[in-house]
């Protein structure tokens, strides 16, 4: 019975280290949507209000800026990892398990629904650019930049 313990107070710890680092990895991902919203600001510069992307990229930023937050913070998914790790082998500890693995994964999910819409945003820059009729230089900029961050994973 105590070997079972062992290896399943292991396989949650092993488990939460899993969900610390995709929430890790999902910020880094996040990070390089809000570093490309910015390059795309840059090379358009003056024109980005007027070449229909403005809005798009305003988009971006408000995804970038929720999906970086404090309530999505990797510090935030450590220390509730830590207090599950606390709670193990504890008697009547299943209440604040849950309450603390809810927490945790409401982290996850915060990110990766900002990454969803992230990618979502990038894609209708995508779609934007390639629609524009002249294809423009700053249309095929955007095109370009947009097709080198999805293929990015």
């Amino acid at each position: 019975e105590q070997k079972k313990e062992k290896k399943a107070a292991e396989d949650i710890k092993d488990r939460l280290g899993v969900m610390v680092e995709h929430v890790v990895q999902a910020r880094t991902r996040i990070q390089q949507y809000g570093e490309f919203a910015s390059r795309v600001r840059t090379k358009l510069g003056n024109d980005l209000k007027t070449s229909g992307f403005g809005d798009m990229v305003s988009d971006l930023d408000r995804f970038v800026a929720l999906g970086l937050g404090p309530t999505a913070a990797p510090e935030g998914a450590r220390q509730w990892a830590a207090k599950i790790t606390a709670l193990i082998g504890k008697p009547d500890a299943l209440a604040a398990c849950r309450q603390a693995g809810e927490e945790l994964r409401s982290i996850g999910a915060v990110q990766d629904r900002t990454l969803a819409c992230c990618r979502m945003a990038v894609r209708r820059l995508h779609a934007q650019s390639r629609s524009k009729p002249t294809q423009s230089t700053l249309a095929q900029t955007v095109q370009t930049m947009s097709e080198e961050i999805l293929l990015k994973k």
